[in-house]
């Protein structure tokens, strides 16, 4: 899709109508919207993107373009998760929907391109239209070469990103983004800004603790481990981050590498002060199994009421509380019973 500065908006139907945004001036879906219409998993969309991008010659492509969304998750304090998505043009929709079918299949498929119509007329005629409460758009708008510059910086430190990988998934040289944040004077081209600005928009990078100075980060640092009186080495153990983090917090050493620094900046946004009062596991009651009968005739059907997925969340509060109290292999257990119950929950 070709990088064009513009307006974005939305055309909604209703409450459960098809999402189609301008971007790029062109009217564009994302794939987890088109999921959820069409009532369908998530992750099988992308996979039949997927197969049908391997088969599609080059030109074609364009109207696919992978994006990287936030989803929140349905467990308690557990943070948002970022998944892989799809962005579709109009063509690239009719592609992946031409081969589905069931007994709503075309009336979905009307109400989608009835949806492109709407929006494509809007383009058409210059207009744009203000995002209504519930509407998903594009929230990051370029004000300033200045702030642009600070909200790159502290979007690649909270992703843990050095010049070169934000540059990547940017779609710009390396060297351009170091010298876009290094040089206060720069000034940055509109193509180049539409890429900043969607890299902003699709990453999510703004939201939870915003990286000003390692200075700042610091004194952040230090307030919240006087206030959960944590030692050194329980913070570099919470956060995953190396050994160099006293140095850090005693001023030896003035920065940090992107990755630690982004480790710490997800600890900060994840951060839950551990209570000194001892907390007991939440009480969860086993299913009453009722003894066996005489004989095999007479014997009831007990069914195990035990869910483990609606259980979680009280084991998962259990475990935030007391987090500063277990070992490095009981965390890494943890977050993939975290990620286990997350897509069985969303399935």
């Amino acid at each position: 899709m070709p990088n064009t500065k513009c307006a974005s908006s939305s055309v909604v139907l209703s409450s459960s109508s098809p999402i189609v945004t301008i971007v790029n001036n062109q009217a564009t879906c994302l794939s987890t919207d088109v999921a959820q219409f069409f009532g369908k998993i998530h992750r099988n969309v992308v996979r039949d993107i997927e197969d049908l991008c391997s088969k599609l010659p080059p030109s074609r492509l364009l109207n696919f373009e992978q994006s990287e969304i936030s989803v929140p998750s349905n467990l308690n304090n557990a943070p948002a998760r970022i998944i892989k998505a799809y962005r579709m043009t109009r063509d690239g929709f009719t592609l992946l929907v031409m081969g589905w079918t069931g007994a709503k299949a075309l009336q979905f498929k009307l109400a989608w391109l009835d949806a492109f119509n709407k929006m494509e007329a809007l383009i058409r005629e210059g207009k744009t239209v203000a995002p209504k409460a519930g509407e998903k758009s594009l929230s990051y708008k370029f004000t300033s070469a200045a702030k642009l510059r600070k909200d790159v910086a502290a979007a690649r430190m909270h992703l843990g990103l050095t010049c070169e990988e934000a540059g990547l998934q940017i779609g710009v040289d390396g060297s351009a983004v170091a010298d876009f944040l290094r040089c206060a004077t720069a000034e940055p081209h509109g193509e180049t800004v539409d890429k900043y600005v969607h890299w902003l928009n699709k990453t999510n990078a703004l939201e939870g603790y915003y990286f000003v100075s390692f200075k700042k980060l610091r004194s952040d640092i230090q307030a919240k481990q006087a206030a959960a009186n944590l030692s050194v080495r329980e913070i570099s153990r919470l956060a995953g981050c190396c050994a160099s983090l006293g140095d850090f917090l005693r001023g030896k050493q003035t920065r940090l590498y992107p990755k630690p620094a982004g480790k710490l900046i997800a600890w900060l946004n994840s951060f839950d002060q551990p209570s000194h009062v001892q907390i007991e596991p939440p009480q969860i009651k086993e299913p009453k199994v009722e003894p066996e009968p005489q004989t095999i005739e007479d014997a009831p059907k007990v069914e195990n009421t035990f869910d483990p997925v609606s259980a979680w969340p009280g084991y998962q509060s259990y475990f935030l509380a007391n987090k500063a109290k277990f070992s490095p292999e009981v965390k890494n257990a943890v977050r993939t019973l975290n990620s286990y119950f997350f897509d069985k929950a969303m399935e």
